[in-house]
């Protein structure tokens, strides 16, 4: 089986202009959290797909 990697366009303007999985409203609350933590905290993210 061959693999094969496409160049992605990510523009500087706006990163998720061509994202198709909907990840802009997921990456604005992760960094309001990171945002509102000034003293530094460890932050685990697990993902599990269930169906």
């Amino acid at each position: 089986m061959k693999i094969k990697h496409y160049e992605m366009n990510i523009p500087v303007a706006n990163p998720f202009e061509n994202c198709v999985l909907d990840r802009e409203k997921y990456a604005k609350a992760l960094m309001s959290l990171l945002a509102n933590y000034k003293g530094g905290f460890v932050l685990s993210i697990n993902n599990v797909f269930r169906t």
